[in-house]
C-alpha cells in the first residue's frame, strides 16, 4: 500500500512539474521541502517496530530529556527554513521519524524545553509590526494530518 502511495506521489509531483505555471505573477508562491528527522523516536516500544535501542534501557538509553531535546531542535531547523522562505512551507516531507505520535509531537509543539520555537498559533499569529495585509492561511499542518489520516 505504502509503495503505491509513493508512485502516486511521484506521478502527482511530475505531473505537477509538467505544466508550469507562474505563481509569482499571481502573487502566491508556495514552500516545499523535505527533511530528514534521523531517527526521531519516542521513549516506548511500538509493537512490530525494531526501535529497542531507543528506549530508556537500550543502546541509546533513550530518555525523555533526550527525545524533547532532539523534537526542540528539529522544530528549531523548521522554525529557521520558515525563517529563509518567509513563509511556511505549505508540504514539508519528512523521514525516519518513528511514528504519527512523535510526528504530532513535533507539529504540535510539543517541546518542553525553553521558549517554544513552534506551535501552531505561531504559524498563524499576526506580526507585530504592521504590513501590508497577507492573506490567510489555506491549510495548516493539523489539517494536512487530518488529510492524511483519510
Amino acid at each position: 500500500m505504502k509503495k503505491y502511495i509513493l508512485i502516486l506521489t511521484a506521478l502527482a509531483l511530475l505531473a505537477a512539474a509538467s505544466f508550469p505555471v507562474d505563481l509569482a505573477a499571481r502573487g502566491k508562491s508556495y514552500v516545499i521541502g523535505f527533511y530528514n528527522l534521523e531517527n526521531l523516536f519516542d521513549t516506548y516500544h511500538d509493537e512490530g517496530k525494531n526501535d529497542y535501542e531507543y528506549l530508556p534501557d537500550g543502546a541509546n538509553e533513550w530518555t525523555d530529556a533526550k527525545y524533547q531535546k532532539k523534537l526542540h531542535n528539529m522544530a528549531r531547523v523548521i522554525a529557521a527554513m520558515k525563517e529563509d522562505n518567509k513563509q511556511w512551507h505549505a508540504i514539508l516531507g519528512v523521514s525516519e521519524i518513528e511514528n504519527r505520535h512523535v510526528l504530532e509531537d513535533l507539529v504540535n509543539g510539543k517541546v518542553k524545553l525553553g521558549d517554544p520555537i513552534y506551535s501552531p498559533e505561531s504559524a498563524q499569529a499576526e506580526p507585530a509590526a504592521p504590513q501590508a495585509e497577507a492573506e490567510p492561511e489555506e491549510e495548516s499542518l493539523e489539517s494536512l494530518l487530518k488529510l492524511l489520516e483519510n
